[in-house]
């Protein structure tokens, strides 16, 4: 009990969560109302009917992201259901790895997002060559990015999986499985950079295909396989083997999507020479 208030246990974090989506809702539609860089376009005092062909618009190229996010989400979600048989020890490490990694993936995550605003803008300009500029500096930012987490996970790993845990065996697998994170943050800084950086060109039904194949084929199968193994020939690694699924998994996404945005930029610009050509 804190402040008169009785523990609620999980149902507390329910509320919790419930609580902070309102008030980020509530802060956001404040600020829309009064800040002057929404004066401009009425946001709230002249509303407007809906429009069939922006709806169009708007699914065909959201559809396909929310298709790769959810593949995203469920190759972690699905990973974390696996392991839950191997004990719980196992498990306990797995998510304090997996919640510590999270939480620095938020600066790679974060560039992906201001990157798919930027490289938009520039293509909306018509200005394909500075498009391109701006996707693949901000992908140099990324690469930085994952470096400067790789240098957090080695050196600061230790102290901090011992806050999540008293216990031996799990600070010693959750040290392991942070050490093993390491080997994966350039590919995610990649993977997460370039998906932005193609979203902002609308290039975003390969994304789509590109992340069904490399997380739940390459990543969720390789990594199952890898950690159940095959009767008779592999017994396999445990979660050791998952977590080599999602490197193989976010290496593979990073490698494709690195083609296809290399192709698209340069694809672009050369449409915009021929129209003037012509």
């Amino acid at each position: 009990m804190a402040a008169g208030i009785a523990a609620l246990g999980a149902i507390g974090c329910g509320v919790a969560t419930s609580i902070a989506m309102w008030v980020m809702c509530l802060t956001m539609m404040w600020y829309t109302h009064r800040a002057r860089i929404f004066h401009s376009v009425a946001l709230w005092r002249t509303p407007a009917w809906p429009k069939s062909d922006r709806i169009r618009e708007l699914l065909r190229v959201g559809l396909p992201i929310g298709v790769a996010i959810f593949t995203e989400v469920t190759l972690f979600t699905l990973i974390a259901l696996f392991v839950a048989g191997f004990g719980s020890i196992v498990v306990a490490a797995h998510q304090i790895a997996l919640n510590f990694t999270s939480l620095l993936f938020m600066v790679p995550l974060s560039l992906g997002m201001a990157l798919t605003v930027r490289v938009g803008n520039a293509v909306g300009r018509e200005a394909p060559e500075q498009a391109r500029f701006v996707a693949f500096n901000g992908v140099g930012c990324a690469l930085l990015a994952a470096l400067l987490i790789d240098l957090v996970l080695l050196w600061g790993g230790p102290a901090v999986v011992a806050l999540y845990s008293d216990n031996t065996e799990v600070r010693a697998l959750a040290g392991q499985l942070v050490l093993l994170a390491t080997l994966y943050q350039f590919s995610d800084a990649l993977q997460v950079s370039m998906a932005g950086a193609l979203r902002g060109y609308k290039d975003t039904r390969i994304i789509m295909g590109i992340t069904l194949f490399a997380y739940w084929v390459v990543g969720l199968g390789g990594g199952h396989l890898l950690g159940r193994g095959w009767a008779g020939h592999f017994s396999g690694l445990g979660v050791y083997g998952y977590w080599l699924g999602l490197i193989a998994g976010l290496s593979v996404a990073a490698l494709l999507l690195g083609w296809r945005l290399w192709h698209t930029s340069r694809r672009a610009i050369i449409r915009l020479s021929e129209a003037q050509s012509a």
